[in-house]
């Protein structure tokens, strides 16, 4: 049996050693967009790119 939760995995995850995190908000012209890869990638759950700092849900924040 696995006595790994799912919520133990998501708590311990370090993106910033995540091979996928290959984005920052001065990538994006919008926070439309940030928000789209923010959330195609992962969202609040497993943030890869930090693009939510606060983690308030919103990427890139200050970006319009």
């Amino acid at each position: 049996t696995c006595d790994v939760s799912i919520k133990n995995l998501i708590s311990n995850y370090d993106s910033s050693k995540d091979p996928n995190n290959i984005y920052d908000c001065t990538d994006f012209n919008t926070h439309a967009e940030a928000q789209k890869v923010f959330e195609r990638d992962g969202g609040p759950g497993i943030d890869v790119h930090h693009l939510d700092r606060d983690e308030d849900g919103i990427a890139c924040e200050t970006l319009s």
